[in-house]
């Protein structure tokens, strides 16, 4: 059993390699992985994240150069996303995908406490930024969501989707409430 610093280098090439240390031959402690579609390095605990940690994922355009997709930097618990955290998503130049980014807080994996996410989103009525409070995963309590076409909502939020009581306003200063 490893114990101590040392490095392992995977008989899969995809899996790449781990520096760090180790101990009853679990990664434990401070490390990296490095392989040709991830970066992780942090603080292990029984072969997984647990504490601050950062990952890097990346992709292969169609012009074969290699641009990062994601990126999370932030706290692990037990090898998931728990306490404060950032997760960008990068759209490559020849891919067809939307930025995002999220901060703010995590548990289990998942988006939950306050947080605020930012999208590049296409469309007037979606939103391109929501700042407040998200429950398994999606916009749920007090929170404001802008909107493409100039507008905010400020008000409750369930299940991703403005609903229950909220003041609606336009571009143009309209108030109205919501529902």
């Amino acid at each position: 059993m490893k114990c101590g610093f040392g490095k392992i280098t995977y008989s899969d090439p995809r899996k790449g390699w781990y520096e760090g240390s180790f101990f009853q031959g679990n990664k434990s402690g401070k490390g990296e992985i490095k392989c040709e579609q991830c970066h992780t390095q942090g603080t292990w605990l029984d072969d997984q994240l647990h504490g601050y940690g950062t990952i890097t994922i990346y992709v292969t355009t169609d012009r074969s150069r290699r641009e990062i997709a994601k990126t999370y930097k932030g706290y692990f618990v037990h090898g998931k996303r728990s306490g404060i955290g950032k997760l960008a998503v990068n759209t490559p130049k020849d891919a067809n995908r939307e930025q995002y980014a999220f901060v703010g807080g995590w548990l289990d994996g998942k988006k939950h406490g306050q947080g605020k996410e930012i999208f590049a989103t296409t469309g007037e009525f979606n939103p391109i930024q929501y700042d407040g409070v998200f429950h398994d995963n999606k916009r749920h309590g007090k929170g404001v969501s802008t909107l493409r076409n100039g507008s905010t909502y400020r008000g409750e939020h369930e299940n991703g989707d403005m609903h229950g009581a909220g003041v609606f306003f336009t571009k143009n200063n309209q108030i109205g409430n919501f529902p």
